[in-house]
């Protein structure tokens, strides 16, 4: 085990710079791409296993070298990229930008669920498949192996749906206060076909994910330090974020010195606090459903990633960077050399002398930025680049801040690692009573994450971007280190070890662990390599590789932390890259494109001899892969001819392998909003399930598949409004009869979201779906529809309460107040009811 402790997250921070074609002429003399050249030391590779620091002082200096190193290569690419198309001249904007969303695009990546070749159902379904006669079957979420299940904005144990939603809008204001980040509601099913609203629970900050064991859930959020300013009375937690605040240490419990609070934030700017998002982890009992309570809240520094849950165990990865105010990443140039600079655009400048003073000027101005940058670097105390938990009980806030020699060592990275991020996994067992966790901390670039039942699987860029600037000599490749954890263990997670493959890949579905070994599907050259000039350069090359623990001779003391390639193919689709990838058993499957889709299969069960087996090309291309069987797949993706993607169709496709070696297309199945004929004036339709494998639902023969588009129209009195459309359609999937819609007909939430000209809605989509018995759940931000399979009738709904998102209240003097709850008032029967139902109204105020 690598660490005890509490896990730490990070605000994820990526520097967006210009990538120049490597043919593009630079228009800096010698002497200034001489020494941009010389400003970033020559990299170098050695091993991808992870090795602890032994003391403070050691992960101190590591961090602030790594630091140092970034922001030179940032500089020099900078001017490089400024200097491009003329001395002096070419694209200089957006020099820096924070991209705190990377965590929301990239942090829960998609990922489907194995299917049971009996009865097709997902393996990791929450309590799912195989119930006991006079017991509900029912789907759970869509899991990418058996045993594992993945967290989820929406869960259920067939006796209770738990749904996690965000407000339509969020906002903050010195004058409102803020809207509630979001709620867990729950819904009970008193009886199969029914559905009854309960009870909600306030979930601080913006809602992300949860996981369930049998009374107590866990729910990740993520907030922003102004949500903790703009509070109607002052967070408790705000305090300790401010920079130099109080680390913990001797004196967890006492808060420190405001310093000067100012309740509506006018004191505070970008650079106050140590960070400006934190992850929360929220534990909720839930042994009286009517009446939620909180048992544990943590804040992490930083953005939540993901989860998983295995027999109560929960694991929760994050990662991010601190960023340090101050540095810089353009010199500030004196006037003596903007006066050269405007008298050679106006093309007056001849003068040797004067070139060679202004690249003088200029590389002076260079160093005094790196002089100055390194200088904050080396001020800057471990404490603030180190992330903190704090966990908050009533009023009081205990920090945990990992300064001391014993929890530095816990932080590993790599042998050759120049990471000054961190992804960390906490471990917490639902199941022991006192809620106890711990931490384990790598130093890794942004990574995406997979796991069995056994092993999880952090999978990190080998390097970052700038690690390549200027690598005309050593020619890297982009390669993934892949670091291997053992969860077999309730509440414990384990270092197995650590291997390195070529290429980059694509999401958690390229990995696989199976007997042992470790599956992964990379593609080489998919950056352009744009580092190299252009003809050095080649196209993208896919590869499959199969790792192995490295295993000592009987009777050996060593402990073998590495991870060996012992099976590769490459040269698979030269010149495409991969879009979905499946490994189920000893079998693989990749889906490439460039103008059509070529199906791969691969045979695996000799790990050190894999080997394509057969191949299919077929129009468009499929972007999630899902087995019903050892002989069928079941694919979504996007619909396409020889010209192209057509992106406002879905696409079904279900493959025949029986014939290994001789794939075939057995159906498919165009899916639309709207009809062919009606699509003119709408905008361009979408399924979240093509890109989120958790919207894709498949049980028992029957595929639910969301389908939306909206447009904005005018009415007889030349008002304009947006209208939307939100089905779910039902698709039967047969082995021997293709596919087909349903009934040939859909689930229909649009009246939820048409109807009030003055709203908006992000997300008017319905975005999961749960099968209980012959009984089909529709779960859209508005409400929950029940309808029987074998008509189609509606048997129930209910309505989930939202905020009023009306803008007006920036601007405008109202006596309601932001915060105030609409009560649904759809009924998906009636489209002119105006009244909602009991069950569709009904809230209590538990808050938890």
């Amino acid at each position: 085990m690598l660490a005890v402790g509490v896990v730490l997250t990070l605000v994820v921070a990526a520097l967006m710079v210009y990538q120049p074609a490597p043919d593009e002429p630079t228009g800096l003399t010698t002497v200034q791409s001489d020494f941009l050249q010389g400003l970033v030391e020559d990299q170098g590779r050695s091993s991808p296993q992870l090795q602890a620091y032994d003391s403070c002082s050691a992960l101190e200096d590591d961090l602030k070298e790594h630091l140092k190193d970034e922001m030179r290569a940032m500089l020099a690419s900078n001017q490089g990229g400024y200097y491009r198309g003329g001395w002096g001249g070419g694209w200089m904007e957006g020099d820096v930008a924070i991209a705190e969303n990377m965590a929301m695009d990239d942090g829960a990546v998609a990922t489907p669920g194995n299917a049971d070749p009996s009865t097709g159902a997902a393996q990791g379904a929450t309590d799912g498949g195989g119930a006991a006669e006079g017991e509900r079957d029912f789907s759970g979420t869509n899991n990418q192996e058996g045993g594992v299940d993945e967290a989820d904005f929406v869960k259920t144990d067939g006796d209770y749906l738990y749904v996690l939603f965000g407000d339509q809008y969020y906002y903050y204001s010195p004058y409102y206060g803020h809207l509630d980040g979001g709620r867990l509601h729950i819904l009970s099913v008193p009886k199969v076909g029914e559905v009854e609203y309960l009870s909600n629970a306030t979930v601080e900050g913006w809602p992300r994910e949860m996981l369930l064991s049998g009374d107590r859930m866990a729910v990740y959020s993520d907030l922003s330090v102004w949500d903790l300013m703009y509070a109607e009375e002052e967070h408790p937690l705000l305090p300790y974020l401010l920079r130099d605040s109080a680390d913990g240490g001797g004196a967890q419990n006492s808060a420190p010195e405001p310093s000067g609070f100012v309740a509506d934030g006018a004191s505070y700017s970008y650079d106050s606090f140590r960070v400006n998002s934190l992850s929360k982890l929220t534990i909720f009992g839930l042994g009286d459903r009517t009446a939620p309570q909180v048992e544990r809240e943590l804040y992490m520094e930083g953005w939540y990633q993901t989860a998983r849950e295995v027999e109560g165990t929960v694991r929760m990865v994050s990662q991010g960077y601190l960023d340090i105010p101050g540095i810089v990443y353009w010199p500030v140039l004196p006037d003596e050399y903007w006066d050269i600079y405007w008298e050679d655009e106006n093309g007056i400048w001849d003068n040797e002398a004067q070139q060679k003073l202004a690249e003088q000027l200029w590389m002076e101005a260079i160093n005094a930025t790196i002089t100055q940058n390194e200088a904050i670097i080396d001020a800057t105390d471990l404490n603030e680049l180190i992330p903190r938990v704090y966990e908050l009980q009533g009023d009081n806030v205990t920090v945990h801040s990992f300064t001391d020699a014993a929890d530095c060592q816990d932080f590993v990275i790599a042998e050759d690692g120049t990471a000054s991020s961190v992804t960390s996994i906490m471990t917490l067992d639902l199941n022991d009573s006192e809620l106890s966790f711990e931490a384990d901390h790598v130093m890794s670039n942004w990574a995406t994450i997979y796991a069995s039942a056994n092993m999880l699987v952090i999978a990190e860029m080998s390097n970052d971007w700038w690690w390549f600037w200027d690598d005309e000599v050593a020619d890297y490749q982009e390669a993934t280190n892949l670091h291997a954890f053992d969860i077999s263990q309730a509440g414990e997670t384990s270092y197995i070890g650590s291997g390195r493959v070529n290429g980059t890949i694509l999401d958690q579905f390229s990995l696989s662990e199976h007997n042992g070994f470790l599956r992964v599907a990379t593609t080489t050259g998919q950056w352009g390599r744009w580092w190299l000039p252009a003809e050095e350069q080649s196209g993208p090359e896919n590869h499959v590789f199969v790792l192995e623990q490295v295993i000592h001779a009987a009777g050996s003391t060593e402990q073998s932390t590495e991870l060996n390639v012992v099976g590769h193919i490459g040269g698979i689709a030269v010149g495409e890259r991969i879009w979905s990838s499946r490994f189920v058993g000893d079998r693989g499957y990749l889906v490439t494109f460039r103008n059509v889709d070529p199906l791969w299969t691969l045979d695996l069960s000799d790990p050190a001899n894999p080997q394509v087996i057969g191949e299919l090309e077929v129009p468009g291309v499929s972007t999630y892969i899902h087995p019903l069987d050892e002989d069928h797949l079941l694919t979504i993706g996007i619909a396409g001819d020889e010209n192209g993607l057509d992106w406002g169709s879905t696409q079904l496709s279900l493959f025949d392998v029986t014939d290994f070696a001789d794939p075939k297309l057995a159906s498919k199945l165009e899916l639309s909003p709207v009809p062919d004929d009606e699509k003119h004036g709408w905008n361009w339709a979408w399924s979240e399930a093509t890109y989120e494998h958790k919207a894709f639902q498949y049980w028992n023969g029957q595929l639910a598949i969301p389908l939306s588009t909206s447009r904005y129209t005018w009415d007889a009195n030349g008002y304009g409004h947006y209208e939307y459309v939100s089905k779910l359609v039902l698709v039967d999937v047969s082995t021997e009869d293709g596919l087909s819609i349903y009934d040939g007909t859909s689930i229909d939430h649009s009246m939820f979201y048409n109807g009030n000209d003055e709203w908006y809605w992000d997300r008017p989509d319905i975005r999961r779906t749960v099968f209980i018995d012959d009984y089909v759940y529709a779960i859209s931000q508005q409400g929950v529809t029940v309808h029987k399979l074998d008509t189609m009738a509606l048997t129930d709904y209910a309505g989930l309460p939202v905020s009023d998102p009306d803008p007006r209240h920036y601007y405008e003097d109202s006596e309601e107040k932001p915060g105030e709850e609409r009560e649904d008032e759809s009924d998906p029967n009636d489209p002119d009811d105006e009244e909602s139902d009991e069950n569709g109204t009904t809230s209590s105020d538990n808050s938890g």
